[in-house]
């Protein structure tokens, strides 16, 4: 039986692999801005078992669009993470459209989950890949005012398409949502190393 067949079609070795060592940076700064007892993915540490019964909370909370969920003792809410490689530009985006009508957009869920007890993510975290270093920068965003903002009607500054796939995001500069008070913690490589308290080197450049 091959690895798909057993975890489901979801399972990449390469997906894992890969996105090991983002999970642990993600986890670290989750932690830190918060002081954050425990920081669960969405994603289980190994791959789940086809007919395993947590996997259906897994994909609830992945069709919420939350890929961690954080329990600071008083509160538990759920952030969206994405990991930009380094030639994106230095904005921010949310998906306004999936391509698959089966999946709501991550602006939907937002405007869906403002203003109620309904769980949605809370915060987006965006961590860029460097160049000469494993990470750029990660930066922490607040998702209430830009929900709130767009129970308005459409708030963006500018729109991205992909014909082929039929994907839309919307599009921010960071300026504007510091200037919203949505920017909540940002940090940089030397920040994020002395989080993982890992030597210089250990995390090679890509």
């Amino acid at each position: 039986m091959s690895d798909s067949e057993k975890h489901g079609p979801q399972f990449s070795a390469d997906r894992f692999t890969g996105a090991n060592d983002m999970d642990t940076i993600a986890r670290a700064i989750l932690r830190d801005t918060f002081d954050a007892d425990n920081v669960t993915g969405t994603e289980p540490d190994t791959p789940y078992d086809n007919f395993a019964e947590e996997k259906a909370l897994h994909q609830l909370l992945d069709y919420a669009g939350v890929d961690y969920t954080v329990d600071t003792r008083d509160r538990i809410f759920g952030v969206n993470h994405r990991v930009n490689d380094p030639a994106k530009r230095r904005r921010f985006d949310l998906r306004s459209d999936t391509g698959d009508k089966s999946k709501p957009a991550e602006t939907d869920l937002l405007k869906a989950t403002h203003g109620t007890r309904d769980f949605g993510p809370a915060y987006a975290l965006r961590v860029k890949r460097g160049r000469q270093q494993p990470v750029e920068w990660a930066r922490l965003v607040h998702l209430q005012p830009l929900a709130g903002a767009m129970t308005v009607g459409p708030f963006h500054e500018g729109e991205w398409e992909d014909e082929d796939k039929g994907v839309k995001s919307w599009f921010y500069s960071y300026d504007l949502l510091r200037n919203m008070g949505c920017v909540v913690a940002e940090y940089d490589w030397s920040d994020i190393q002395s989080l993982l308290d890992t030597p210089e080197g250990e995390y090679g450049a890509e």
